[in-house]
């Protein structure tokens, strides 16, 4: 087996692809690199849908539990972990999954990441200044006008990766998807890229139902114990979708019903706007959940590993 190939499968929230990297990774000796922005978190269980301990004994898992919920994770962290992890995983002869939806964390890995300048204090001051005066919508609208690809990768009330896009804009002039289009090739490894689809009904109806299997299994006890812990609403783990929705009805401004609809929503369109990105990327095998041929798949794997003759490397698959 070649010592420097690495399997990635991305795919929308609900998709299902977890379960079937830990069925690969079982298959082919392999560890699994978590590429989820949200699981990184301590104490965000349920909401996040993290490995539970049946999984983690099977195969073993990175970068979940890493941080806590008021600390924060960005791609630059995460590439600088992921590249360490492989090259552990690498070492002690066993093969590296990546295995995630926050795909501009996979995408950092794959190219690099931009060489942005230092940020003047000038800038950190002005949008400063902002962030006390102006609430969560103004400030959007603003990263809107001035960097409108940026604003369509950032949740609406992510205030700090806002506040990030903002300075980089204010200090050097140029919107910070300038700077992404532009990055620095900086590792070695040779990926196989593979997105897992789903049918649009079909998943949209799997992130409901999950979302009422998660209250079922202690959502609100997890959020409580939260805040119990001195965890606030804006800390960066804390506005997590299918967390943040319910903060009113702890506070008594809606009901129940309309926070858990909110939740659902809201996780509706997160797996939109990931479809959105990933119609963007390039992927080496694209393969529909539904349609799915297990024995093709491992055959593809196998080859690009060095452990069969090759059946297709680099196409696409519907």
């Amino acid at each position: 087996m070649a010592d420097n190939r690495i399997i990635i499968i991305q795919g929308a929230t609900g998709t299902g692809k977890s379960a079937l990297a830990e069925k690969l990774a079982v298959e082919f000796n392999g560890e699994i690199i978590s590429a989820d922005s949200r699981q990184v978190y301590r104490y965000l269980d349920i909401g996040t849908a993290k490995p539970d301990a049946a999984s983690r004994a099977q195969v073993n898992y990175h970068l979940i539990d890493i941080i806590n919920p008021d600390e924060r994770y960005n791609a630059g962290r995460f590439c600088e972990d992921a590249q360490a992890i492989v090259q552990d995983i690498f070492n002690r002869g066993k093969v590296p999954f990546i295995v995630g939806g926050t795909g501009f964390y996979i995408a950092a890995f794959l190219k690099g990441l931009a060489d942005i300048p230092a940020i003047s204090k000038e800038a950190k001051a002005k949008v400063a200044t902002m962030l006390k005066d102006w609430d969560a919508d103004k400030i959007y609208r603003y990263l809107c006008q001035v960097d409108k690809q940026a604003a369509a990768k950032i949740e609406q009330n992510d205030l700090h990766r806002m506040q990030r896009a903002l300075e980089v804009f204010e200090s050097s002039g140029k919107p910070i998807s300038w700077w992404w289009s532009k990055p620095e090739q900086k590792n070695t490894f040779t990926a196989k890229n593979i997105l897992l689809m789903r049918n649009r009904e079909i998943l949209y109806k799997r992130i409901n139902d999950r979302m009422d299997r998660m209250l079922e299994k202690g959502l609100i006890s997890e959020i409580r114990q939260l805040f119990a812990k001195g965890y606030g609403e804006g800390d960066p783990g804390m506005i997590t979708v299918g967390y943040r929705e319910f903060y009113p009805w702890l506070r008594n401004e809606i009901t129940l019903d309309e926070s858990v609809n909110l939740a659902k929503q809201h996780s509706r369109n997160y797996a939109k706007r990931q479809l959105t990105w990933y119609r963007k990327q390039y992927f080496d095998l694209t393969f529909t959940i539904e349609y799915l041929n297990l024995s093709t798949l491992k055959e593809e794997i196998a080859a690009f590993l060095g452990e069969g003759d090759e059946v297709g490397s680099n196409r696409k698959w519907d």
